[in-house]
């Protein structure tokens, strides 16, 4: 059975850790342990399946607004650099930021294992003005594509199960784009897709049937979209921001980040 197919219900959302300053980008790493950065506090924080929470994996690095597990397990972390993190907690600096950015925010793997990053190239926690960001394509091999295309906020980014299409958040427009994705970021035409209500387009997960999993930020929400672009329904989340969620595999469980902690939402597909 699919994790975010239609079949069965909801069970509820269920808060299981807290002590949070901002949780971002979750990820599930060899279908066991669950990472979640920690923004303004710094560090990234782990999880087993259990909701045992485990030695943490770095604990000073702050700004991470991107975790990513490459198919060898590498763990991938946005911030000031784009950097490796190993089992011992040491961090290895992959990509530097390019010349006017800030940081590199959300990310995802690519279907050939490369990195697709969001490019800030202003201070937006910090209450400045916006100037546009752009994505950053880091492949296998060390090599660097920048797009063209400009967002006020990039954000969440996450790949159709066959690779085919790629999805991309622009936070302060509130609209997420699509488009047919070849491996090059100098042919992608990306189009609006879906408008947030919330005004907010956050972090985003992509079923296995394409299904679409958007957190609504100020929202308070999980928004459920359609591999057409139609919201399917809105989940509430009992937090004021929600900021992220990922699929954990081989589960009918979505995990939710939030200002505060994470949450489980259980999915009914009678996988007993």
């Amino acid at each position: 059975v699919v994790v975010g197919s239609m079949a069965g219900e909801w069970l509820g959302v269920q808060q299981v850790f807290d002590g949070f300053d901002l949780a971002e980008g979750p990820v599930v790493r060899f279908g066991t342990t669950l990472l979640v950065a920690d923004v303004m506090a710094g560090g990234i924080r782990r999880f087993d399946a259990s909701g045992t929470e485990l030695p943490q994996l770095i604990d000073r690095r702050r700004g991470i607004g991107g975790v990513a597990v490459l198919g060898d397990g590498s763990v991938i972390v946005g911030g000031r650099d784009l950097s490796t993190v190993a089992d011992d907690g040491t961090i290895t600096t992959l990509a530097d930021l390019e010349p006017g950015g800030t940081g590199y925010n959300d990310l995802a793997v690519t279907p050939t294992d490369g990195i697709l990053a969001g490019l800030l190239t202003c201070h937006p926690l910090a209450g400045g003005d916006l100037t546009p960001g752009r994505l950053v394509l880091l492949d296998r091999n060390g090599g660097r594509e920048v797009s063209t295309t400009e967002f006020s906020w990039p954000n969440g980014i996450g790949f159709s199960s066959t690779g085919h299409r790629v999805f991309v958040a622009d936070f302060d427009r509130g609209v997420v784009h699509m488009g047919e994705w070849n491996g090059a970021l100098a042919d992608l035409v990306l189009r609006p897709w879906f408008v947030s209500p919330s005004g907010d387009a956050d972090g985003l997960a992509v079923g296995d049937d394409d299904h679409v999993w958007l957190a609504s930020g100020s929202g308070g929400s999980i928004l459920h979209v359609d591999p057409d672009g139609g919201l399917v329904e809105e989940l509430a989340v009992p937090d004021d921001f929600v900021s992220s969620c990922c699929l954990w595999p081989e589960t009918d469980r979505l995990v939710i980040t939030t200002g505060t902690g994470v949450f489980f939402h259980e999915f009914d597909t009678g996988r007993g």
